[in-house]
């Protein structure tokens, strides 16, 4: 982390291109290439790779926004609600290459619902 951290850090100051830049991403893909092979032989891994396969992940995020603050998940959304979300787009954009592109088969597929938790009492 601390590799990809500093990568994208110096990135911004000395371009993508730069040395020290690929040598910090390099370092990254390494390490987390290591992680895996660790964490796929490890008898009780840190991160159990199921997690990372299974499409029905839920993850606990907290969220703030206008000085509240509330536990949230994400979760891989239905085939109907992109549909919905494609329709507002295209109502409030018009026709585009740029909408049509961002509602491709494709990236409907990546889209996440997020779900807040209810208020503890």
């Amino acid at each position: 982390m601390g590799a990809l951290t500093y990568g994208a850090i110096q990135a911004g100051a000395v371009g993508f291109a730069a040395p020290q830049v690929l040598a910090a991403f390099a370092v990254a893909v390494v390490s987390l290439a290591g992680f895996v092979a660790v964490e796929a032989r490890a008898a009780h891994p840190m991160v159990p790779l199921g997690l990372v396969r299974s499409r029905n992940v839920s993850v606990p995020v907290a969220v703030g926004a206008g000085g509240i603050e509330r536990d949230v998940s994400f979760e891989h959304a239905d085939a109907i609600e992109p549909t919905r979300i494609d329709d507002a787009y295209r109502a409030k954009y018009g026709p585009s290459p740029y909408v049509d592109a961002m509602l491709s088969a494709g990236a409907a597929s990546t889209t996440l619902r997020l779900i807040p938790s209810e208020p503890a009492s």
